[in-house]
């Protein structure tokens, strides 16, 4: 298989249920530093009529805070990772919640119906499907994995979150360390389709944080990119 390691699901649920125990873990980014890029006026929808999914949950507050922001008026966040451990912790967190909907799926072939989501949020997902390594049990780079297969996880991912988005309108902010000169060949693809993608750098220090805005045809426009540019 090429399934990266650090996507295998018993890598994750033996992280969080045994190593790391915390309540809430935020990768990155905290939800503050990506908040205005979620702003209805600036996706381009009404928050009745939107439709969250957030791939790659974890147990990050991210999805609880968007429900929060909003006052639950959205038509559902959908919070989805490979990691049944992640998702049932989310569970319990959000029973007050009643739109916040959860589910254990692999990005690279998920059972989400087509044309299902308005939004799709990515918060470090890809950055770790680009950063595949698998190590031997020396504990060196092993040879057996081809050099482009975190390319190819990546490429499987957002295949699958754009057959999930809608035609009309659809937006996936994709959050990381990596700018256009990494991402730029893999979103502005002819294959995927995105009618338009738009980098915004959120600063971040010696490392940097970047998110890349990429709509589906039809798409709203960000008019206030300029006030947006840094986060």
């Amino acid at each position: 298989s090429l399934e990266p390691a650090l996507a295998a699901p018993s890598h994750w649920d033996e992280f969080y249920a045994h190593a790391a125990k915390p309540d809430v873990a935020e990768y990155m980014l905290p939800y503050s530093r990506i908040a205005s890029y979620l702003d209805p006026d600036f996706l381009g929808i009404a928050i009745e009529e939107a439709r969250f999914l957030v791939v790659g949950c974890g147990i990050s507050a991210l999805g609880e805070e968007l429900y929060d922001t909003f006052a639950g008026r959205m038509q559902e966040v959908m919070n989805v990772d490979i990691s049944a451990y992640c998702v049932e912790h989310l569970r319990r967190r959000s029973l007050q919640r009643p739109r916040m909907r959860f589910a254990v799926e692999d990005m690279s072939h998920s059972s989400l119906p087509s044309s299902s989501y308005d939004i799709v949020v990515d918060k470090g997902v890809l950055d770790d499907l680009l950063a595949f390594t698998r190590f031997d049990a020396s504990g060196a780079p092993s040879r057996e994995v081809p050099t482009d297969a975190g390319e190819r996880a990546a490429c499987a991912m957002l295949w699958d979150i754009r057959r999930v988005l809608v035609e009309q309108g659809g937006v996936y902010l994709c959050a990381g360390v990596h700018g256009p000169e990494r991402l730029d060949s893999l979103l502005r693809s002819s294959a995927l389709g995105f009618g338009s993608v738009e980098h915004f750098d959120l600063g971040g220090g010696e490392v940097g944080h970047h998110l890349h805005v990429c709509r589906t045809q039809s798409g709203g426009s960000s008019s206030s990119a300029h006030e947006h540019e840094g986060g």
